[in-house]
């Protein structure tokens, strides 16, 4: 009987001992490793680049560089201020948009754990101006008889 129940502590030491060093090794890296990523942030004001007023409700996109996939994106408050958040370690472009404006892309952002924040400052677009041919109108009264 004794034997029992030092083989059963026996195991039930080396149980902990094992699921101890297995959570140690799921732990976080605090020694500076590759480990931890800290979640930057990308943000700027877009304006118009002909009144050099802020546009509300702009269209900011950001996109993966490798694949062009869209990672997350958000519009201006009323002061053309935008923040994307929650962004992780990587080579990102960006579109602004609005209508009425062509669009603009400001490549190459990258974040690393160095340098998790970027702000890209102004960002003007410039309106969309599409110029047609002259029209001619060319209309006839009906004639008037009294």
């Amino acid at each position: 009987m004794d034997r029992n129940i030092f083989k059963k502590g026996s195991i039930l030491t080396f149980l902990m001992i094992f699921l101890i060093q297995g959570m140690q090794a799921q732990g976080p890296n605090i020694s500076g490793g590759s480990a931890i990523t800290v979640a930057g942030y990308v943000t700027g004001v877009i304006h118009d680049s002909t009144t050099d007023g802020p546009i509300e409700y702009a269209t900011v996109g950001l996109y993966r560089h490798s694949d062009s996939t869209l990672v997350n994106g958000t519009i201006t408050d009323n002061s053309g201020v935008f923040m994307i958040k929650g962004i992780p370690n990587g080579n990102y472009f960006l579109v602004a948009s609005f209508i009425g404006f062509n669009k603009k892309i400001i490549r190459d952002i990258i974040l690393t754990p160095q340098s998790h924040t970027r702000d890209l400052g102004v960002i003007a677009l410039h309106l969309n101006v599409t110029t047609i041919a002259d029209v001619q109108v060319i209309a006839q009264s009906p004639r008037v008889e009294y």
